[in-house]
């Protein structure tokens, strides 16, 4: 239990780091434009020249801005906070901690240097910043690690989740591609590319596990991988994505076992 807490304390530092450095970003690129977070940290063929090497990541934390704090500017930052909590919140209780930092700053990175590398090829002057490549990671990663997942869409009528992705997906890249931003469509492709492959090994290894017994066993070694508090975790995050429904009764079994078992200790 204490883990999850931290595991928790983590997720809603990096939610809360994200939002509060938008606005600060926001705030001190209007009322202090010679020293603008916003400028600092996002990613510029400028900044890289002088240096700035922190603007390869730092660049997730801020959002783009246009003209100044607008409706528009919050509802981006509160859409993608959204997505963030959602689906990343999902990958964090069901893989744990260090793949999604990995899925999140990785596929961050891998985008950034792409961006980087298309503008040494296209010189610009343009600065790009957002979360969006992170996100996309990570929502094309939780897509390849649960392809028949549903959602309610319109009148409770259920559609699969990866057609809503894949459309919000498409939409986006449009709208970029039509408005002449075509290095941030790439990013986002750099980004869903970098997903779907760590998706894929994260897919192949959890299908070489099988459910006995009320563990999870590796084929090789024979060995339980995960502990009570581990399997709760994983429980937990199946309950979320599938429903209970999807319990097995060997799944159950344990499960009260092991609320029953900590119930005893409080």
């Amino acid at each position: 239990m204490h883990k999850m807490k931290k595991t928790q304390r983590l997720f809603n530092a990096l939610l809360t780091s994200t939002i509060l450095t938008s606005l600060l970003g926001a705030l001190s690129d209007s009322f202090i434009p010679a020293f603008s977070i916003q400028k600092i940290f996002s990613l510029s063929l400028n900044g890289i020249e002088h240096h700035q090497f922190w603007q390869l990541i730092s660049y997730l934390f801020v959002q783009p801005l246009e003209n100044g704090i607008s409706f528009g500017f919050l509802f981006k930052i509160a859409f993608n906070t959204y997505l963030l909590f959602l689906v990343g919140g999902s990958i964090l209780h069901k893989k744990g901690v260090f793949h999604f930092l990995s899925l999140y700053f990785l596929g961050g990175l891998f985008s950034s240097l792409v961006i980087l590398g298309l503008l040494i090829l296209f010189p610009s002057p343009l600065s790009f910043a957002g979360n969006m490549t992170a996100l996309y990671s990570l929502l094309i990663a939780w897509i390849t690690l649960n392809p028949q997942a549903t959602f309610p869409f319109l009148l409770g009528i259920p559609i699969r989740a990866k057609t809503l992705i894949f459309a919000f997906f498409g939409i986006n890249c449009l709208i970029d591609l039509s408005s002449g931003n075509w290095i941030y469509a790439l990013s986002y492709l750099a980004a869903a590319l970098f997903g779907y492959l760590y998706g894929l090994l994260l897919r192949q290894h959890t299908e070489k596990t099988v459910y006995t017994r009320g563990k999870i066993f590796d084929f090789k070694t024979g060995e339980a991988l995960l502990n009570d508090d581990q399997f709760l975790e994983e429980m937990l995050s199946k309950i979320a994505v599938h429903g209970k429904k999807s319990l097995t009764w060997k799944e159950r079994w344990r499960l009260r076992k092991i609320v029953k078992n900590k119930k005893k200790k409080i």
